[in-house]
């Protein structure tokens, strides 16, 4: 289901008195169904359960870099299924040293 065209938008509720300008513009550029169209998008595109799962971001920069995550196996944390804005440089090796004397090497994600 698309977005309502904005011409169908309900009127921003009138700002407070003596509300600050920024206010105004800021209740002007709201739109509380928002929200709700972007979750119905994902769930759409990609699929999701409800089920908890969360979605994971860059910690740097907060880009979506996945909609669908799972628990990793042998870490408590959580590993995308579906991976956007995402680009694997082939080209470059990472070498990490294990404690078993033994190396892992993985591609570095930009």
């Amino acid at each position: 289901k698309a977005a309502p065209a904005p011409e169908d938008w309900e009127d921003p509720p009138e700002p407070e008195e003596g509300a600050a300008p920024w206010r105004e513009a800021e209740l002007f550029h709201y739109d509380p169904r928002a929200d709700d169209n972007d979750e119905t998008w994902v769930q759409e595109k990609f699929g999701c359960p409800e089920d908890g799962r969360p979605g994971l971001t860059c910690p740097g920069c907060f880009t979506t870099v996945c909609h669908r995550s799972q628990p990793h196996v042998e870490y408590d944390q959580w590993r995308a299924v579906d991976a956007v804005n995402c680009t694997v440089k082939t080209g470059t090796d990472l070498i990490f040293p294990l404690k078993n004397g033994k190396e892992e090497k993985y591609h570095p994600v930009v």
